[in-house]
């Protein structure tokens, strides 16, 4: 790390935020979308009404969220809380949330 005007002195302590560009963007995802199953990770993406099974990697657990590299992609809608029945292949209702005052 240049040092020109010699304010970093040896033995200091800094914290450092690295911006590291990916080849390939993550996606943040609820935690509770997220199923753990004899087949590993997944999530349940919801098209034309019909839930489908989506095998994920993950990157990150940020707690209520979770950083994934594959298995969703932007402008997916994903199945938060399913239930247990709820399988690959069901049909499935999206209800709109109500909008915050």
């Amino acid at each position: 790390m240049p040092n020109p005007d010699g304010e970093l002195s040896p033995g200091i302590y800094c914290t450092v935020e690295l911006k590291v560009p990916r080849r390939t963007p993550s996606l943040i995802v609820p935690a509770g979308a997220i199923v753990l199953d004899r087949d590993g990770l997944h999530v349940l993406v919801v098209e034309d009404g019909v839930a489908h099974s989506s095998k994920i990697t993950e990157i990150r657990d940020l707690g209520t969220e979770v950083e994934v590299s594959d298995g969703v992609k932007q402008g997916d809608q994903v199945v938060v809380t399913p239930p247990v029945d709820l399988e690959d292949g069901s049909k499935v209702q999206i209800l709109s949330t109500p909008a915050a005052s």
